[in-house]
């Protein structure tokens, strides 16, 4: 029995309530009833001791979750160097002394120790099983040879956190700590371990190395570190700033413009959109050249991966019933679901990136980088893990557009502005995700990846986009609501159905 076992009742008191308040706790929505120590692996001893904890946290309803929980430890009168609010449990009398217990993600040292662990060359011990360290062969290009000390900086996103170490103000390194556990390789160092390893596809982060915890002969990646991309912006970004600039000539025009009016002053921007679409070919090209790996291989899209992807789309449909359940929408799948049932060539299913949008490509020297394999956050790791049709990642990519569009409607000030312009930015839209499809499709060179009949790949699309809306659309219901409207807009745009007034 380690101090924090002797510790654990007082610490998982405070540690219930600072759980809660991180936007990386995905169970913050969920009635936590009690945390429970499930292993402990030792970085650094006390005094000034530093721990990878592993959290069993079981809830009112549904299954218990994992949480990766770096700790620091300090006995005794030690000044702390973490601001107040990472304190988890204050100074409390131990027979070792007084301790306290914070969260060591805001402590400098401890980060730096977590990127000085990459240079360890044995499995370090836990209770139950060991932390192991896994550099790739590029790690000591990535970290430079310089010696100058590195400073550090955090983040959230989703259930990760990351640490950015920079030399001279200039980003080196990225580490990605997985807060939220499942048993099984990570998507996210499994693909690019495999694109580093085993292809020529440049456009990603180059990877530095993992760190997994090993236990009963089960491998869980922990956390992944990899170059950083110093990038000018997001494609996010750049499509926000394509719509700004649209703007302009959208005001100044006449108040009932023509369609050829608009389309010229849309066909000035978005010139980047086609070279995104061809990043993304190339992508599944390095995705579908693999015939050894069986993680890999390509399959053929059977009739059956096409019923899965209905299941889940009736499985959802019920929160746009008043929609689905018209003449005309029923109608628009059974003809959609015809052309698929009918041929037997529905290309091939691939790994693909899986949680595919604008926020995951980095614009850097007019080109982009393409970031964060790790897959939806609220699928299963086996589920992200699956092989599907390379057209998941487009159908992301086309929702994001809609995503990019009604996110600027949504910020004009008054209902007058929005009817005015919404032509404007809808057929920005269209343009985009027209550039974005040619781009695409007229740089995979394997074409058996997608069915060879253009009725059958249009068909495919539009399921894998309908299932798309319809998962966003449970996100703005449970999450956003302030998207409902728009989630709903693109639910009925697909299935044919009148937008609502």
């Amino acid at each position: 029995m380690t101090i924090l076992h002797y510790l654990w009742d007082d610490i998982a008191s405070n540690l219930t309530g600072y759980l809660l308040r991180q936007r990386w706790f995905l169970g913050r929505t969920r009635a936590l009833q009690q945390l429970r120590l499930a292993d402990v692996a030792w970085l650094r001893s006390p005094p000034a001791g530093l721990a990878l904890v592993f959290l069993h946290c079981a809830f009112g309803d549904g299954p218990a979750e994992f949480y990766l929980m770096p700790l620091g430890l300090v006995l005794g009168d030690r000044p702390l160097k973490v601001p107040p609010e990472a304190v988890i449990m204050p100074r409390t009398h131990t027979m070792a002394g007084p301790a306290v217990v914070y969260d060591a993600v805001a402590d400098d040292s401890a980060c730096q120790f977590l990127l000085d662990m990459m240079k360890l060359k044995v499995p370090l011990p836990a209770g139950l099983g060991q932390i192991v360290v896994q550099p790739s062969p590029a790690l000591q290009a990535i970290r430079g040879k310089s010696t100058e000390p590195l400073t550090v900086e955090r983040g959230t996103y989703h259930a990760n956190r990351f640490v950015q170490y920079s030399q001279r103000g200039e980003g080196r390194v990225m580490l990605k700590l997985f807060s939220r556990l499942e048993p099984g390789l990570n998507p996210d160092y499994e693909i690019a371990q495999f694109l580093s390893e085993k292809t020529h596809f440049a456009c990603m982060p180059a990877l530095a190395g993992a760190i997994s915890y090993q236990c009963l002969g089960v491998e869980t990646t922990v956390a992944i570190l990899h170059g950083y991309e110093p990038h000018d912006f997001t494609a996010e970004q750049l499509a926000a700033q394509d719509l700004e600039r649209l703007m302009e000539p959208a005001k100044a025009a006449d108040l009932d413009p023509s369609a050829e009016t608009i389309q010229a002053e849309v066909a000035k921007l978005s010139l980047w959109v086609s070279l995104l679409g061809q990043r993304t070919a190339e992508l599944h090209q390095a995705f579908g050249a693999e015939a050894m790996s069986p993680a890999f291989r390509p399959e053929p899209l059977a009739a059956e991966d096409v019923a899965e992807i209905v299941t889940s789309i009736v499985n959802r449909a019920g929160r746009a019933a008043d929609l689905w359940r018209t003449d005309t929408a029923q109608s628009a799948f059974r003809q959609r679901l015809g052309q698929l049932m009918a041929d037997t060539d529905l290309g091939k299913k691939i790994r693909c990136h899986g949680d595919y949008d604008l926020g995951q490509i980095l614009s850097r020297r007019n080109d982009f980088v393409i970031i964060d394999f790790e897959g939806e956050p609220e699928r299963s790791i086996t589920e992200r893990r699956r092989k599907q049709s390379p057209l998941k990642d487009v159908a992301g990519m086309v929702r994001s557009f809609d995503h990019a569009a009604s996110r600027h409607l949504m910020k004009l000030e008054t209902k007058e502005d929005r009817a005015r312009l919404t032509p404007w930015v809808r057929a920005w839209q269209d343009h985009v995700t027209g550039a974005f499809l040619s781009g695409y499709f007229d740089h995979l060179d394997q074409k058996g990846l997608l069915p060879a009949d253009q009725e059958t790949y249009e068909a495919l699309l539009w399921l894998i986009t309908l299932d798309k809306a319809l998962i966003d659309l449970h996100r703005a219901w449970d999450s956003h609501p302030e998207w409902l409207e728009p989630a709903f807009d693109a639910v009925a745009a697909l299935l044919n159905v009148p937008l609502r007034q």
